[in-house]
């Protein structure tokens, strides 16, 4: 896992001074261990004997070992929560190494790379990024300006950023409208990030006509249930 050269080890064998300076690094170690747990440990030894670069440059399976030393370190650090001291700890890595099958499915293998898993991700910070497949379970939600909101923010006729400590209704009604703007620039961003298809979660529900898709679906007016599809088909 450390990869050190035979020269590197032949020379703890040579210098006493590099013998103890690495037992004392090890001392370390164990330390870390004892007050944070194994995975601090592991992201620690990692860092140090730059493991991650050493694997990715030097084995074309670099991925698949890496993901698996970070499994190993987070599967240790939920067992150590569970078992009483560092024996027991040990004891149980090497009853896992023997019985790989005993453990069930949160000791098998991740998957290869993080391309093939499902990404949660916010509209804004997906700006810019590609997706085969979307999902928009939630594209309704949006959160309307309200008097508890202090203090308001928007911007006049010329551009220029305005604040308001008090909340009276044309206030409220500018600053949501400027809410409203940005949700519709976030909703362009959504709706553009799929490669193949997107799926959108929908549902006439109470004040939905308030949300930026509702704004563009039926001009930010109530719909009933049963025209909603219509008027999904429509746009």
């Amino acid at each position: 896992m450390i990869g050190l050269s035979l020269e590197a080890l032949d020379h703890l064998n040579q210098s006493e001074l590099a013998w103890e300076a690495r037992v004392e690094q090890f001392s370390d170690y164990h330390r870390l261990w004892q007050r944070q747990g194994v995975l601090p440990l592991v992201r620690r030894l990692m860092v140090d004997f730059d493991i991650a670069a050493r694997l990715l440059g030097e084995f074309a399976e670099g991925e698949r070992l890496l993901t698996d030393l970070l499994h190993l370190g987070e599967m240790l650090q939920h067992a150590s929560q569970e078992l009483d001291g560092e024996h027991a700890l040990i004891r149980f890595l090497a009853e896992a190494i023997a019985d790989p099958d005993s453990h069930g499915d949160s000791h098998k293998l991740r998957l290869e790379s993080d391309a093939d898993l499902v990404k949660v991700v916010t509209i804004h910070k997906s700006k810019g990024l590609e997706y085969p497949l979307v999902f928009l379970p939630f594209i309704a939600n949006h959160r309307p300006v309200s008097d508890s909101d202090l203090p308001l923010r928007w911007h006049d006729s010329e551009g220029r950023l305005q604040l308001s400590l008090s909340a009276d209704e044309e206030t409220l009604t500018t600053a949501d409208r400027e809410r409203l703007g940005e949700d519709l620039r976030k909703l362009y961003v959504a709706l553009t990030r799929a490669r193949h298809a997107t799926w959108l979660g929908l549902a006439a529900l109470k004040g939905g006509e308030n949300s930026a898709i509702g704004h563009l679906i039926n001009g930010g007016k109530a719909i009933a249930p049963a025209r909603l599809l219509k008027r999904l088909a429509t746009w």
